[in-house]
């Protein structure tokens, strides 16, 4: 469970870095139109992706509090500072944005902190022997179990 509340933490902060990157796109393609900047406040604002990031910020909230606890009752696993620095970056980007360069640099920060911690996942599943006995006997387990009939 911990680490599916990291991922979606994560995941979720992916996104918000998605969607937050199209506002701003957007809201410059309306300043370059020539637009004044309280239409093109009044543009962005009233359109989907700010009620979105709203959302997605809420999430990340929910998600991030509830991955920092279960990461600070299971401190003895592997990339347990790692997991906290992705986690409380991640819930920190709604809170401290700002429009200017430093805030990308951040959100990039983000996003590779989150690469880093899946590909050390990724060899850690690979690196994990009991892992992989487990995949084997469930993928066994589920063909050997074709008990109503309906795979055949």
């Amino acid at each position: 469970m911990n680490r599916f509340f990291n991922i979606a933490t994560g995941a979720i902060g992916v996104f918000y870095v998605i969607n937050d990157t199209c506002y701003r796109l957007m809201v410059n393609l309306y300043r370059h139109q020539g637009y004044s900047p309280d239409k093109v406040e009044r543009l962005a604002n009233n359109s989907d992706i700010f009620g979105l990031i709203i959302i997605l910020a809420i999430l990340i909230t929910i998600f991030g509090v509830t991955a920092i606890v279960s990461n600070m009752i299971l401190f003895s696993q592997k990339l347990f500072f790692l997991k906290i620095l992705m986690n409380v970056t991640t819930m920190l980007m709604p809170f401290i944005y700002v429009d200017n360069l430093w805030f990308i640099i951040y959100e990039g920060f983000f996003c590779l902190i989150f690469i880093i911690y899946l590909v050390n996942l990724k060899k850690i599943d690979v690196n994990n022997p009991d892992r992989q006995t487990l995949r084997k006997e469930i993928s066994n387990s589920s063909s050997k179990n074709n008990i109503s009939g309906y795979n055949k």
